[in-house]
């Protein structure tokens, strides 16, 4: 059965407000102005907490406005929001365990990195096999009893996994090297750039192994 358009643009403010919650993660561990004291305080902070759910339903519509061009660019506009979602998650929770054990280096930034990643592929699966390619009843139903999806799904997010882990190890060891940073702002850049390369990694592997039609 498939979703009205009405409840994807639900879904499609649900994520951007989630957005939110997960900046503030983000800039409260940067010691930004975003702060958890400014949410409740700055008319900004909660303009920002309305923008974003409001844009991405607006984003939401706009590509389902665009099938009339091209076919599946409704289920590429809600992969992308899912895509920045998880990436998010694996950002968010890595600055949250950072900010819980300030002043950490070395294989525990990789050990917190681990677990924000399985936070987001976990979070992956749910919007991906539910929302963005979901299939028909009978289809679905299919695919359950095979149990083909889940194994199919458990070897691309390995590979995604590792993927990520090499990306971040690499960043940051280059932007060490390269650059005067703190080991904070070294690990959220290297945690942005590992977040895209698996991004690109389970798109592809989503796509065309996972969730096929």
């Amino acid at each position: 059965m498939e979703i009205s358009l009405r409840k994807n643009l639900i879904y499609a403010a649900l994520i951007g407000e989630l957005y939110f919650i997960l900046i503030l993660s983000i800039a409260y561990n940067l010691n930004s102005a975003f702060s958890y004291e400014v949410y409740f305080s700055n008319m900004s902070a909660v303009a920002l907490s309305v923008l974003l759910p409001a844009l991405s339903a607006f984003f939401m519509y706009l590509a389902y406005l665009g099938t009339c061009h091209v076919k599946l660019l409704f289920q590429y506009g809600k992969f992308i929001l899912v895509g920045v979602l998880n990436t998010l998650i694996d950002i968010g929770i890595f600055n949250i365990l950072a900010a819980l054990i300030p002043g950490v280096s070395g294989i525990l930034l990789s050990v917190f990195k681990a677990i924000s990643f399985i936070a987001s592929v976990t979070n992956s699966y749910i919007w991906n096999k539910h929302w963005v390619f979901r299939k028909e009843d009978a289809a679905r139903k299919q695919s359950d009893l095979r149990l083909s999806e889940a194994a199919h799904f458990f070897i691309v997010s390995t590979g995604g996994f590792i993927v990520n882990l090499i990306t971040f190890a690499a960043a940051i060891a280059f932007i060490g090297t390269v650059f005067s940073v703190s080991t904070i702002v070294a690990g959220n850049i290297s945690a942005l750039v590992a977040a895209l390369a698996s991004m690109v990694w389970n798109f592809t592997g989503y796509k065309f192994l996972v969730f096929k039609n």
